[in-house]
């Protein structure tokens, strides 16, 4: 990568400065509820799987509460 200039008004590909805290929390909570649909479809056949989706929705909602905070 090839470092620019300061105040060139370049980022990263990875940068989140662009986006609104509240944008940020939204994606976090869809992503939050993608994985608890997940729960909801593999409960009944791989817990394990289920149960880190779970966790997984868990975190992600709980990283969108903690940004808004």
């Amino acid at each position: 990568m090839v470092p620019h200039p300061a105040g060139s008004g370049r980022r990263g590909c990875g940068s989140l400065a662009g986006m609104s805290n509240s944008t940020i929390a939204v994606l976090l909570f869809a992503l939050g509820g993608f994985l608890i649909g997940g729960v909801y479809a593999t409960w009944k056949s791989v817990k394990f799987m289920a149960v880190v989706l779970g966790i997984g929705a868990v975190l992600a909602i709980g990283g969108a509460i903690a940004w808004l905070a």
